[in-house]
């Protein structure tokens, strides 16, 4: 069995902004086995206790308001993202290291610590950046780049946000294994 959980997260800033540790704002989650989806979860985290950067709300597609009303709780977010952990899983992301991050920011408040689940790790964005010999790019562009078309897909609204970089993950991802 390959079981790939496709990763995507939002924080309260972005990577090299200042600050030690990371709070999730949004999780958008794809568990698939043998290829083929099992479930999907996305949720916007409520704020307990931060903030959330102004440019990152532009990125979320969702104001500090937005989340704090139809956020739910870190723990909420937390369990329902463990139950998607399995024993030997592929992690799948782009920008591995900051989504490795923010996923284990997650799980800190249940106190479960991901290394327990020895998963294996697939950068998207490394993988581009190997292949065709250039700079580390932004998921958009790999996007573009692996599937040979000018424009990403666009998204309105942060479900819809969610949802369309979950697939741009996927399909990077897929240009990779064939």
């Amino acid at each position: 069995m390959v079981y790939n959980l496709y990763v995507d997260m939002c924080s309260d800033r972005f990577p090299g902004s200042g600050g030690s540790h990371v709070k999730p704002t949004r999780v958008a989650l794809i568990a698939e086995e043998d290829g083929n989806v099992v479930g999907t979860y996305i949720a916007l985290i409520k704020p307990e206790g931060w903030g959330i950067e102004d440019e990152v709300q532009k990125y979320l597609h969702a104001s500090y308001d937005e989340c704090v009303k139809g956020g739910v709780p870190i723990t909420t977010a937390a369990h329902e993202a463990r139950t998607w952990c399995h024993p030997r899983m592929r992690i799948v992301a782009h920008n591995m290291a900051f989504h490795r991050a923010t996923l284990q920011a997650l799980l800190d408040p249940i106190d479960t610590d991901l290394s327990e689940y020895h998963p294996d790790f697939f950068c998207t964005m490394k993988a581009v950046a190997t292949d065709l010999g250039t700079r580390q790019v932004a998921l958009p562009t790999a996007y573009c780049l692996v599937n040979n078309v000018r424009e990403p897909p666009a998204a309105k609204g942060w479900r819809d946000h969610a949802e369309t970089q979950l697939m741009m993950v996927r399909q990077v991802y897929k240009g990779y294994n064939r």
